[in-house]
């Protein structure tokens, strides 16, 4: 791309972010990556690919398991927790938030998390705070649903903005006129970080003592609380720990952790880094073992110091994904989608550690597969709304639901109230019952 192509479609992206009020901000955050992308050699250049010559496998980390319960709980009161909450589900069909999906004894998940953090603080005589990544699909929404329940938590909203597509070949901002709206797409949860430090709430935590923030999903009902690896996280002094789950042969396809060969720097190679010949590699459990669970710690002031030196920009590693405008349109505009992924700052924050944690840290929703063994009697609620396995999580059925299944509306539909037990029914049984 000559150099004037390349400075009149920057000119045309800034336009559009502008023209749309997204903040100084989030555009030179983007800026960034479009300068990196802009400067690639050509469209064949390999570098959005992190090949297995130049990783090494992490196969060896402490595990949660040799921890013994620990009565410090004055860490309780230097944590607030942050839930990823900008997601629509629109492959289960959702409209809507995600996270005001019913999931269990007519819950949501919102309120779940909800009921899972006033437990905490009433046991332990704290007051975690909770802050909530919205976006432009589900800050409303969600900041009325809160307002119409009652809760004792201290709730904050930062919100996360979207980036424009951008066209595949000549890097200006994609044209949709049919939805102006698909003319645009989340930057993925690494934006999370600047997202805190530009909302200003950074300072308002530390103001009143928050040292740490513990991040995850909204979907992940696993992703409590935990006083000791809070503990961990502090008495080693990390300003970046990641919760790591060993992989079973349905996790094939997730983001690994893995180490620059010849350096002992750590990131996270997604799967839209693997290169096609290296799939067989990143696919192997024996030899990548552990996945990102993509519950995350970090210390305020180490996130506050990278961004500084940076000028308001972190550095992330940039993840480039070639779409199409209309995801349902396949011969629609090629376009890039920039994205950063939130567990990519182990790349660059210079004390960061690994901790292998069990499965019941990781109970996300993804499919209405999901949703259904989540239902069943496979699972219910403790005294402090932790989601319980009721036999050994390793002798669960492996639901497939057959496609009439797969969109929220038939699911509802279609399910019975009364979920048959699934504690002694095999994988095959259960796929016979639902077809």
């Amino acid at each position: 791309m000559s150099n004037s192509n390349y400075e009149d479609s920057k000119k045309l992206a800034i336009n559009k972010m502008q023209d749309a009020q997204i903040s100084d901000s989030a555009i030179n955050q983007f800026m960034y990556y479009f300068d990196i992308l802009a400067k690639k050699d050509s469209e064949e250049d390999n570098s959005n690919f992190l090949r297995e010559s130049e990783i090494v496998p992490v196969n060896e980390i402490p595990s949660v398991n040799d921890f013994k319960n620990s009565d410090d709980t004055d860490v309780l009161s230097k944590v607030a927790m942050l839930k990823l909450n900008g997601g629509l589900g629109t492959s289960m069909g959702l409209s809507g938030p995600k996270s005001l999906l019913t999931i269990k004894n007519n819950l949501t998940f919102l309120d779940i998390i909800i009921k899972q953090l006033e437990s905490t603080n009433e046991m332990y005589k704290s007051n975690i705070p909770l802050i909530l990544m919205n976006s432009l699909h589900t800050d409303k929404q969600t900041k009325s649903y809160i307002n119409d329940h009652n809760t004792n938590l201290n709730i904050d909203y930062i919100f996360q903005e979207d980036e424009p597509k951008l066209d595949a070949k000549t890097l200006e901002p994609a044209s949709y006129p049919e939805n102006p709206e698909l003319e645009f797409c989340p930057p993925g949860h690494g934006s999370v970080f600047i997202t805190l430090y530009s909302s200003g709430i950074l300072d308002k935590l530390e103001s009143s003592g928050i040292k740490y923030i513990f991040i995850s999903n909204s979907d992940n009902l696993g992703a409590t609380i935990s006083p000791e690896i809070l503990a961990y996280f502090e008495n080693n002094n990390f300003d970046f720990l990641m919760e790591l789950a060993r992989k079973t042969p349905a996790d094939v396809k997730g983001g690994h952790i893995v180490k620059y060969k010849n350096t002992t720097n750590l990131t996270i190679r997604e799967s839209a880094q693997v290169h096609p010949d290296d799939e067989k590699f990143a696919q192997d459990i024996d030899l990548h073992p552990y996945f990102n669970t993509n519950n995350l710690y970090i210390k305020i002031d180490a996130l506050k110091k990278i961004i500084n030196e940076y000028n308001g920009i972190l550095p992330l590693p940039m993840i480039e994904n070639l779409k199409t405008v209309n995801p349902s349109d396949e011969n629609s505009q090629k376009v890039i989608q920039i994205e950063t992924a939130m567990g990519s700052a182990i790349a660059i924050t210079q004390n960061s550690g690994l901790l292998h944690v069990n499965r019941d840290r990781l109970v996300p929703v993804k499919s209405t597969n999901d949703l259904l063994l989540l239902r069943s009697d496979l699972y219910e609620f403790d005294d402090l709304y932790n989601l319980v396995a009721t036999i050994d999580s390793k002798k669960f059925p492996l639901i497939k639901l057959d496609k009439k299944y797969k969109l929220i509306n038939d699911f509802e539909n279609l399910i019975p109230k009364e979920i048959p037990s699934f504690k002694n029914i095999s994988s095959d049984e259960i796929n016979k019952i639902f077809q």
